[in-house]
């Protein structure tokens, strides 16, 4: 409870402008809240899907997830976020790029066309090529799936094939 409330106070501090830096506030956000968030909405857009596959909150839930997997790609890409502050994200990332695969999040969004992002996010720029972004992460994962298949490795759990118009509002 204690850490949360100073997190909070930081992120309050930087957007007022003072104490914390936004790398540091950053930081505090990858570490410990945007794992957390990422893995709950993967894990309720999973059970929706499953429970009650024609609802219409799938959409609101597949743009909630497409929005965590850019800001964990963000976050993870940092190089002034330490690497112990990565951790739980790096475990999180994983489940979170291969839903966004297997749902296709982006299948609306054109390649090579920026899109404005959330104003005053955290961690997301003012613009981003939102297609680009997540067929490179995806196509990342698939090479670390097939290199830790050739190593041994357990592979990440696909998913059904199914689509999706999650972005279509970031346009």
């Amino acid at each position: 409870m204690h850490k949360a409330l100073n997190i909070l106070l930081c992120c309050l501090a930087a957007f007022a402008g003072g104490g914390c830096s936004r790398s540091t506030s950053r930081a505090d956000y990858a570490r410990a809240t945007l794992p957390y968030d990422s893995a709950v909405l993967v894990a309720a857009a999973r059970r929706l899907r499953q429970e009650n596959p024609d609802s219409k909150q799938i959409v609101i839930l597949d743009e909630a997830v497409l929005e965590h997997l850019l800001q964990l790609h963000v976050c993870l890409s940092d190089p002034t976020i330490p690497e112990q502050d990565k951790k739980y994200a790096r475990n999180v990332f994983p489940r979170v790029a291969a839903y966004a695969a297997a749902h296709d999040l982006v299948d609306d969004c054109e390649r090579g066309k920026e899109y404005k992002m959330l104003t005053d996010d955290l961690v997301l720029p003012k613009r981003m090529a939102i297609r680009d972004v997540v067929d490179q992460i995806v196509k990342e994962q698939l090479q670390g799936q097939q290199n830790g298949a050739a190593n041994g490795s357990q592979p990440i759990r696909s998913e059904t094939n199914s689509t999706s118009s999650a972005a279509g509002s970031r346009r």
